[in-house]
């Protein structure tokens, strides 16, 4: 839907659906209320006909990372026009997958692009093949994780399924195919017409808890989204719940 409605390629797709939490609804807000070009400038996207003049200049050109001398054919360049050898750019996808991230940055200084993510598999998995499926993984996740309507199947052991449910059906209890239901908003199991608060209150207690469940309610509040206990414990007044919602 994405690539149609903006004539993009799916990579930039990808990139402005994870800047946006997968939600297409806030896609189309800021395209009504900004410019296009700016939409995706603040998700890390420049599109190739933007670009002036940035491709290397010759058969041989120098790495400004390692300062070495390569051929083209050694080369990548991203589509906000910077190069560098595909050594340091595998080195530098390796890095960032290391590090949990699920947007790799351009190299270039204070370039804020999102890399294309077919050159970060293609240079690792020729050298880190690990890497390379973890990355993999990390964008699965990604549209897992951030997506209010799709979640993880809580069964033990795992399944490997995800559920995903209709727009305005959070809240509802969903069957998965290996035949464990749950309520979709907490992933506990089917508890209506029980709130997910007092069913999760109740849990603690029947656990014998509840003198936890006295902190708890004292000392945390609840994310109005996703209704999981937060605490804050010193600093500024602004605090980000894990699902992206702000308290306070």
């Amino acid at each position: 839907m994405v690539t149609n409605l903006l004539n993009v390629k799916q990579h930039n797709a990808r990139a402005l659906l994870i800047h946006h939490r997968w939600k297409i609804d806030c896609i189309y807000d800021h395209l009504d209320r900004k410019e296009r070009d700016r939409m995706f400038r603040e998700a890390g996207i420049v599109l190739q006909e933007n670009i002036n003049g940035k491709a290397p200049p010759s058969r041989v050109v120098n790495c400004m990372v390692c300062f070495d001398e390569f051929s083209v054919g050694a080369v990548s360049t991203m589509e906000c026009g910077h190069y560098f050898c595909n050594d340091c750019w595998t080195e530098h996808f390796k890095a960032s997958v290391d590090s949990g991230k699920k947007q790799i940055r351009c190299m270039g200084v204070k370039c804020p692009v999102v890399c294309d993510e077919a050159v970060v598999q293609q240079l690792l998995a020729g050298k880190y093949p690990d890497a390379a499926r973890r990355f993999d993984r990390f964008l699965l996740e990604s549209y897992l994780e951030n997506n209010d309507s799709v979640k993880w199947c809580p069964s033990v052991p795992h399944c490997g399924r995800a559920i995903r449910v209709g727009a305005g059906e959070r809240y509802t209890e969903v069957e998965c195919p290996c035949g464990l239901g749950f309520c979709f908003a907490c992933a506990a199991a089917a508890h209506s017409p029980c709130p997910c608060t007092m069913w999760d209150m109740w849990e603690v207690k029947c656990n014998g808890e509840s003198e936890t469940v006295n902190w708890i309610l004292a000392n945390t509040k609840s994310c109005p989204k996703c209704f999981k206990p937060i605490v804050k414990d010193g600093g500024c007044n602004l605090v980000t719940c894990k699902c992206g919602q702000c308290l306070w």
